[in-house]
This record gives C-alpha cells, sequence and structure tokens, in this order.
C-alpha cells in the first residue's frame, strides 16, 4: 500500500505546492459563493467552489508539460470556456433580466482559481476579498442610488395584479379593472379568471413604460375601495 502510495502519490515539493494551489482555490470559490448561496441565487458555495477549483486544476495540468511553448493558454481557454457556464445562468422574464451578477461572479471565480493555481497567493486572496466586498460591501450603495435616482428601474416594467371577488360580480370587477388600467399608460399582456365554489379570482398581466410608484396606486387604489372586491395584491416581476 505505501509502496503505492509513494509511486501514484509522490509527496515531491511540487505535488505539495500544487495540492495547496488547489486547497487555496476552492477555499476562495466557496467564499465567493457563501455570499450567492445565502441570498439563495442559482450558482451558491459549491458551484463557484467547484469553477475555481477546476480553473485551477486546468493551471496545475499546464505546470506538468513544462516544454509546451506557452502554458498560459490554458488561462485563455478557461475564460471563453466559463463563459458558456454562466450564459447558462443568464434567463429572462419579460423584459427583466435575471442572473447577470451570479454569471459575473462565477467568472470571477474562475480568474481566483486561475491564479491560486498558478501559485499567487496573495493575489488569489486579495481578489477573493474585493469580489465579496462587490457582491456585499457595494450593495448598500447600490440600493442608496436607486432611492435617490432612478437608476435601475428598468424603462419597460411588467406587474402582475390579483383580485378576488364573488363569482356572481366577476363581469362588474373585470370592467372595473379594464376602466382603471384604460386611464394609465399601460399595455394587457394577460388575464386570467379561475373560479372556486362561489369564489373568482382575476389575475392581470400588465407592461408599463417608465410609470412611477405614485401611478401604480393610482390603478390599485380604486380597485381597493369598491365593495365587491373582496381582496387586491399586485407585485412587480423584477429581481429582487
Amino acid at each position: 500500500m505505501t509502496e503505492f502510495l509513494m509511486t501514484y502519490f509522490p509527496v515531491t515539493a511540487e505535488f505539495t505546492a500544487a495540492a495547496f494551489n488547489l486547497l487555496l482555490a476552492l477555499v476562495c470559490g466557496a467564499l465567493v459563493g457563501s455570499e450567492r448561496q445565502v441570498r439563495q441565487r442559482m450558482a451558491g458555495l459549491r458551484t463557484n467552489a467547484l469553477v475555481a477549483l477546476g480553473a485551477a486544476c486546468f493551471v496545475v495540468f499546464s505546470t506538468l508539460f513544462p516544454d509546451e511553448v506557452s502554458p498560459t493558454r490554458v488561462g485563455a481557454q478557461v475564460v471563453s470556456g466559463i463563459g458558456f457556464l454562466g450564459a447558462g445562468i443568464i434567463f429572462r422574464h419579460g423584459f427583466t433580466i435575471h442572473g447577470l451578477n451570479t454569471a459575473a461572479t462565477l467568472w470571477c471565480s474562475a480568474a481566483v482559481g486561475l491564479i491560486a493555481g498558478a501559485g499567487a497567493y496573495p493575489y488569489a486572496i486579495l481578489a477573493t476579498g474585493m469580489i465579496i466586498f462587490v457582491n456585499l460591501g457595494l450593495r448598500p450603495l447600490v440600493k442608496w442610488l436607486k432611492r435617490k435616482t432612478r437608476a435601475g428601474v428598468p424603462l419597460t416594467q411588467e406587474y402582475r395584479i390579483v383580485l378576488r371577488c364573488d363569482e356572481k360580480d366577476t363581469t362588474k370587477v373585470r370592467a372595473l379593472v379594464m376602466q382603471a388600467l384604460s386611464q394609465r399608460a399601460v399595455r394587457v399582456t394577460g388575464f386570467e379568471v379561475q373560479r372556486e365554489g362561489e369564489v373568482s379570482e382575476l389575475e392581470i398581466m400588465i407592461e408599463v413604460n417608465d410609470l412611477s410608484q405614485e401611478a401604480i396606486d393610482g390603478i390599485i387604489s380604486p380597485l381597493m375601495i369598491d365593495a365587491r372586491v373582496d381582496s387586491v395584491n399586485w407585485d412587480a416581476l423584477s429581481e429582487a
């Protein structure tokens, strides 16, 4: 057993350095992914750790062939290859794009893995700290900018409005909704009525152009005060 381990796992200085590089890439990737995991994003702790570890493995692999002209070509292939993984996380819901920040985080995790795999420990640790700072430390600044300006507010936004009323009042409530929407720059993209016994639920999907919170309240208010409407709920279809 000892002979087998010494043959296939020689504890040399090069092997020890490579093992430490891989371990550092895994830890740094896990630290970066922990923030995404807490926020319940698609690519969390394990995904970022695997991306960083995989990138480091490619770099370590290139060092096994010192006679090659340019081992750094592996880094270029990792940069282009990680783009396909990031593209799988980005998706579109209506006019809202989701997953861009998570995809960018994966891209950065791959960069950390490359640096760690090359043995540049201070740079890998520094890059990890900066990535975490961007995802956590800059979040309050982004929220402040959104409150003070219209930064991040899409020109076109989708909303979902859900109303509940008696089944016998469905037609009148539907007319009330259309009247409220017709007074604003709103385009109806979906309308569905579900009946459960004597209760009807109306779900309306609308699309607005650069509409403020006050204008949305102006649409909802007439629906809330009408006695035929039992409940009104609405939400914006965008990523928090």
